[in-house]
């Protein structure tokens, strides 16, 4: 990997290995959940780091999060503006999301064999009695 080719391509190196250490963001299962993805990512650094030096790759980390922000800034726009445009569609993919969240909650739930958490017996700490 050559001084040059890797700084013509740092940003292209940068996003997905900001992907897999960001912790901000949506939820679930995220890119770099796993501890092998790490380190080959932080290796992937390593390497970078050898060739177009520590402020090289500062730079291109730091493009790569204002460009991935920049993305999900756009998203989150343009779901508010299809909210303002066509309502309609907008309660209906509402719709689809609530139906998939209670997919996944069923299918927790079956999976810890239809267990509920306990409530406390008893009331409010800030009930006189």
């Amino acid at each position: 990997l050559s001084a040059r080719n890797a700084e013509a391509h740092l940003i292209a190196f940068m996003i997905p290995i900001f992907n897999i250490h960001d912790t901000s963001g949506g939820g679930g299962k995220k890119i770099g959940s796993s501890t092998e993805v790490k380190e080959i990512a932080s290796t992937l650094i390593e390497t970078l780091d050898a060739a177009v030096g520590s402020e090289r790759v500062a730079m291109g980390h730091n493009r790569a999060r204002q460009f991935i922000a920049n993305k999900r800034k756009q998203r989150k726009q343009s779901a508010a503006r299809l909210k303002l445009v066509d309502p309609e569609s907008a309660a209906r993919e509402k719709q689809v999301r609530n139906k998939k969240r209670q997919i996944s909650r069923k299918r927790i739930r079956d999976k810890k064999g239809g267990r509920v958490k306990k409530r406390r017996k008893g009331g409010s700490m800030f009930r006189e009695e």
